[in-house]
């Protein structure tokens, strides 16, 4: 392979919501050490949405609870707190390691109004009573849900435990694109190696446009009102300021994803080698760049919103 990447041309790369938790097949184990590197690169990466935040809490009197899902390490669930001490944060994880060291680090930052609780966000029920969060931030969540079928079930219990008037922050990855053929050729064969699996992505395989819509379809079809929808271009090189963290992530997601190829065989030793060579050549010489584009869908608890026709548990 060569080692100069094209320019000009957009190609697939990984993004925060690819499918990388499955409850049956192992992709990456989130309580790996690894792993919670990657995700503290991811963090500095995207950084918690406190501007949305912020118009919504301090401006409306009786907003103070709120729930982080699937929060992993705590960090946006700490930030959070940090910004709205006032405010009561709730993180809810399924992997038991990770809520240890969120709640390790809520005490090194001496946080009273932060706790989290291990609990799988694809149960049928979470442990609160009905009514009683003011806002839910929904981060990502397609990393772990087993198939578009997925998010009416969770919707539908973020609807039950939302007040009337309560908010969901939905935030999905819609488009990834770089200008390195060695990275779109490891992504194309981790989405190769997860039809081969049998595993369906949770974010249909659609154009930018489509999934914009789609989105906010999910949340009307949960029965909220759609409000407003923002759309972020992240992008970087190895040369700014965020080289180091794209680098660290891109790296170790390859790494960790390594295993789970080769066992479908959608890439040879060989190959992914020669891929991840040039990989580490491009951001090395500062060739490398890349883009997200980060999709924030709001949604509204309507007043006297009853559950919808047919989402009977």
């Amino acid at each position: 392979m060569s080692s100069e990447p094209t320019r000009r041309l957009p190609l697939a790369m990984f993004t925060p919501s690819d499918l990388v938790e499955s409850a049956t097949d192992p992709i990456i184990d989130p309580a790996s050490l690894t792993e919670r590197s990657r995700q503290a690169f991811l963090a500095q990466l995207v950084p918690a949405p406190l501007s949305q935040i912020a118009l919504r809490l301090p401006a409306r009197a009786g907003y103070r609870q709120v729930l982080d899902l699937a929060s992993g390490a705590g960090n946006w669930a700490l930030s959070v707190a940090r910004r709205f001490p006032r405010c009561q944060v709730t993180g809810i994880e399924r992997c038991g390691a990770l809520v240890e060291q969120a709640r390790a680090g809520a005490g090194a930052a001496f946080l009273s109004n932060v706790s989290f609780r291990e609990v799988d966000v694809l149960a049928s029920e979470w442990p609160f009573p009905d009514g009683y969060f003011d806002l839910i931030n929904a981060r990502f969540l397609a990393r772990l849900l087993p198939g578009q079928s997925a998010w009416r079930p969770l919707l539908r219990e973020c609807m039950r435990v939302l007040r009337p008037g309560g908010v969901i922050l939905l935030v999905e990855c819609i488009e990834g694109e770089a200008n390195s053929r060695a990275v779109h050729l490891l992504s194309l064969a981790y989405q190769q190696a997860l039809i081969q699996a049998g595993l369906r992505p949770a974010l249909p395989y659609v154009s930018e446009a489509q999934r914009m819509v789609w989105l906010d379809g999910l949340l009307t079809d949960a029965g909220c009102k759609v409000g407003a929808r923002e759309v972020t271009r992240i992008g970087w090189t190895t040369r700014n300021r965020q080289g180091s963290e794209i680098a660290g992530y891109l790296l170790l997601t390859v790494r960790l994803l390594r295993p789970f190829m080769l066992a479908q065989g959608t890439i040879s030793k060989e190959e992914f080698a020669q891929a991840y060579r040039q990989l580490g050549e491009e951001i090395a010489s500062g060739q490398f760049a890349g883009s997200w584009r980060i999709q924030i869908s709001t949604g509204v608890v309507p007043q006297g919103h009853d559950d919808p026709p047919g989402a009977g548990r």
